[in-house]
């Protein structure tokens, strides 16, 4: 048992390097404290307990302002989190964009299928979706992204990470509608 609990952190942690914990992960992490810190007392009221605090308002009031609380910040981490979790690099993925993806997406729009935009409302249409992992999946199983050749990049084609960092910046483009 000792074993297979290790082996388990070990997958877990190993997902998480340390160049991909930036400030949107801070932030990503005191909304989980703020949302737990939030939800206590509805946690601990159907166990029976008491939490080891309580709101400065109490009674009925208490019951309904916890659990707006809860739901104001379930509500920011749900929102917040995809975008916060993405493993790439904005500014990176910026430049990569922008001297390799630009012709033909310029301003997120696309020269080619014009219908088939980088914009927030297109990606969710055609049901590529808005966060990184998603649109990353997309894009390096597209035959046509496939077969391009990337006269910027050394070799030719992008790597892991490359992908990483401009699909992080085009899911955060669409995701906070930023296309110009």
């Amino acid at each position: 048992p000792r074993s297979m609990t290790s082996t388990r952190t070990s997958n877990i942690n190993s997902n998480i390097k340390p160049e991909h914990f930036n400030h949107t992960m801070m932030k990503s992490l005191l909304l989980v404290v703020i949302t737990l810190w939030a939800c206590m007392p509805a946690i601990a009221a159907p166990c029976g307990r008491e939490a080891a605090f309580s709101f400065p308002w109490s009674g009925k009031q208490d019951k309904v302002a916890t659990a707006a609380a809860a739901t104001a910040a379930m509500a920011l981490l749900v929102t917040a989190a995809p975008a916060a979790w993405a493993v790439g690099d904005v500014g990176r993925g910026e430049q990569l964009f922008v001297g390799n993806c630009a012709s033909c997406h310029i301003g997120g729009n696309n020269v080619v299928k014009e219908q088939r935009t980088l914009k927030q409302d297109a990606l969710i249409k055609f049901g590529i979706g808005i966060d990184q992992p998603s649109i990353q999946a997309f894009v390096t199983k597209s035959q046509q992204h496939k077969n391009l050749v990337f006269f910027r990049v050394e070799g030719g084609k992008l790597n892991e990470q490359q992908w990483q960092d401009v699909t992080t910046y085009i899911a955060d483009q669409a995701s906070g509608d930023k296309w110009e």
